[in-house]
């Protein structure tokens, strides 16, 4: 599952002060399903609001809708499988949704959010496709980005390739993170190559 925020809930509580987003999280963390932060929107601003992890409260601030909406059904049915107690049956198998539980799951999720100027995709499983479009975004707005954090991903000699590519007409990224990928000699020349016209990294 891809979560995907967007700037409009910055400063409206972030991506979790919607109900809807918190238990779909929950669900599929429970569940196994695996979860991708989208890079570029999984700052702390982005998923939590201005008032950031510290504050926050699914039980007392989460809703379906905009904050301080009527309560819609889809929140009447999410607060009443949780609120009743800390066990409820999901596909056969009892779980314990609790909000405290539901608060931490969360938290858990989001415990790499982004910082402003870094672009975090560490073990995204990318592969060539992934980072292309990755590159294409930082393209679009070059001066945005300091740092990008590619660790894990799957890369070999032809992303890599196409990523030196990229890096010789960079001039701002300042921090570059390839550990544990699959470049092998043709694509670590092409990389040392590229870092002979990039003067920032």
């Amino acid at each position: 599952m891809v979560v995907i925020s967007n700037d409009a809930v910055c400063h409206t509580g972030g991506l979790y002060s919607r109900l809807w987003c918190v238990w779909e999280v929950y669900c599929a963390m429970n569940d196994g399903v695996k979860i991708l932060m989208h890079p570029r929107t999984s700052t702390e601003l982005h998923l939590f609001g201005t008032g950031g992890k510290t504050h926050f409260q699914p039980k007392k601030n989460a809703r379906c809708g905009k904050p301080g909406s009527k309560m819609t059904a889809d929140e009447k049915s999410i607060r009443q499988t949780i609120d009743p107690g800390p066990t409820w049956w999901w596909r056969g198998s009892p779980c314990f949704a609790t909000w405290r539980v539901i608060k931490e799951t969360v938290l858990t999720c989001s415990r790499r959010t982004t910082m402003p100027g870094r672009m975090d995709a560490y073990e995204c499983d990318l592969g060539h496709r992934g980072v292309k479009m990755l590159l294409e975004v930082i393209a679009e707005n070059p001066s945005k980005y300091t740092a990008l954090e590619l660790s894990n991903n799957s890369i070999d000699d032809r992303t890599a390739e196409a990523l030196a590519a990229a890096l010789q007409h960079n001039t701002t990224l300042k921090v570059l993170n390839l550990r544990d990928n699959e470049i092998g000699d043709d694509g670590a020349k092409a990389l040392a190559a590229a870092l002979h016209h990039n003067t920032t990294l």
